[in-house]
């Protein structure tokens, strides 16, 4: 049990490190992502974050074991990317996330949700060979309290999908650059 209490903790201490969110008044908050030229928008209503199970800050565990947060989060991330012979997608971090972070308490319509959470389940994708150039791209998935999986918009972004790799190994990099132009 204290094993699983030091995990909880090093999730929750670690939340802010990786999401890029978006607080929105209007009642949403967006969690957002990109990998192969294309931004993942997960969307979380604050209204139905108000209807997940609460969890208290005196309760051991969240109402969804992050086990489960994972192997829902697993069906989402094999819909919308896959491995490939540069690339493969590994888990990078399970975190607990909550409204609080970036919005102001309570909210402007009155209500109150500090004791409701989601698991941010991030997926980075890294290199098979050689090492990283050009950074990691990642996706994040948002699994809600109930098991809800936030399915996130896609939008194409020619714009990164043109001037960004899509996470090459350093060698494929090199073996590009050193093709000339009339040869790719």
């Amino acid at each position: 049990m204290n094993r699983l209490l030091a995990i909880l903790a090093v999730l929750f201490f670690s939340v802010p490190l990786f999401a890029e969110e978006v607080f929105q008044p209007s009642g949403a908050t967006t969690i957002c992502s990109e990998a192969n030229g294309k931004t993942y928008s997960s969307e979380i209503l604050h209204e139905r974050l108000a209807k997940t199970p609460s969890w208290k800050e005196n309760a051991d565990y969240p109402p969804l074991p992050p086990g489960k947060a994972i192997r829902l989060a697993n069906t989402i991330k094999d819909k919308l990317v896959k491995d490939s012979h540069g690339c493969k997608w590994c888990l990078a971090t399970v975190s607990l996330e909550h409204l609080y972070q970036f919005a102001p308490w309570p909210l402007p319509d009155g209500s109150d949700l500090t004791d409701r959470w989601w698991w941010a389940v991030k997926y980075d994708a890294y290199p098979r060979e050689g090492g990283i150039g050009g950074g990691i791209e990642y996706l994040i998935v948002v699994v809600l309290m109930d098991g809800t999986v936030i399915d996130p918009k896609v939008r194409n972004d020619p714009e990164k999908a043109a001037g960004k790799p899509t996470a090459k190994t350093v060698k494929e990099q090199r073996d590009e650059k050193s093709t000339p132009a009339s040869d790719r």
